[in-house]
């Protein structure tokens, strides 16, 4: 059974099959994939699949590593904004003043290889505009490695299952 969350901030379990998903995603979903299965043991080889793979895709999409260490649970250990590292997105609330970084907690129980999408929104430096993105996390051990796009599909309507933060 498929829940609608209300909130603008979605976080949805799991990632609806590759070729339902338009191109751009199914593009991140394994760009995700390869940046763990290569460099989930060497943090360089991972940050350096990163940045290969956001020069493939272009600037619009951005890929992260965020801990889910007891310790540091939500703190953003990579991402190509150099002032975006370091900062706690479990606390942190999105231009929508949603938390969904909160979900992350639900994510230290998964299994390794475990994929989940967040919905949130972002605040454009320039125009100030609103805009909402899409990131595809995939977990191993206490990381998540995720990229995001722009938002330009509905993803809950192809969810099997959706977390509330």
């Amino acid at each position: 059974m498929l829940r609608v969350i209300t909130l603008p901030a979605c976080v949805c379990l799991g990632s609806p099959a590759d070729s339902s998903l338009p191109a751009a995603y199914a593009a991140v979903v394994h760009a995700v994939h390869e940046i763990v299965v290569t460099g989930c043991e060497n943090e360089s080889i991972a940050i350096s699949k990163m940045k290969e793979k956001r020069k493939q895709l272009g600037k619009k999409t951005v890929f992260s590593e965020i801990s889910l260490e007891p310790k540091s649970m939500g703190v953003v250990r990579y991402h190509p904004t150099p002032f975006v590292s370091g900062h706690n997105i479990m606390t942190t609330p999105d231009a929508d003043g949603a938390y969904p970084g909160k979900a992350l907690a639900k994510a230290q129980q998964f299994p390794d290889g475990q994929g989940l999408w967040i919905q949130y929104s972002v605040k454009d430096v320039v125009s100030g505009d609103k805009l909402q993105r899409h990131m595809y996390c995939e977990k191993y051990k206490f990381n998540l490695y995720c990229g995001s796009l722009p938002a330009s599909y509905d993803l809950r309507a192809h969810m099997s299952t959706t977390l509330t933060p």
